[in-house]
């Protein structure tokens, strides 16, 4: 889906100035802004800009000085719990300043290992394997 408005130089302007002013608002829903994205299709270079809303968003909540687990139910009938885990997994990893270690169960635990500080697509959709 592509959105008609983003054709349109000066509307695409507004919109990053509008992100980049959105960053220290507090009254900004990034998490929200995101979906909204996500539904309407908008191009890479906003959401991008969201990711970043969002990360710096959370990084202003706190951080977590100590070693955390998080268990992600994977089994077939859990596809939401899977979606939900990983923006648990997202914001945790976020404010973690020690180890964060995610686990997706089914029959059993299995450690999904991030390359960097945050889990990538590709270390996501081992929660779908078996």
């Amino acid at each position: 889906m592509h959105v008609l408005f983003m054709e349109h130089p000066e509307v695409k302007t507004l919109i990053d100035e509008k992100l980049t002013l959105a960053q220290t608002d507090k009254r900004v829903s990034a998490f929200k802004a995101m979906k909204a994205a996500e539904v309407a299709g908008v191009d890479e270079g906003i959401s991008a800009n969201l990711e970043k809303i969002l990360d710096r968003q959370i990084e202003q909540k706190g951080s977590i000085s100590k070693p955390t687990a998080v268990f992600v139910d994977k089994s077939s009938s859990m596809t939401e719990a899977i979606e939900v885990g990983k923006h648990i997994a997202a914001i945790v990893s976020g404010v973690a300043k020690a180890d964060l270690f995610v686990y997706a169960f089914d029959t059993k635990a299995h450690l999904i290992k991030a390359t960097g500080k945050n889990l990538s697509e590709k270390e996501w959709k081992a929660l779908m394997m078996p």
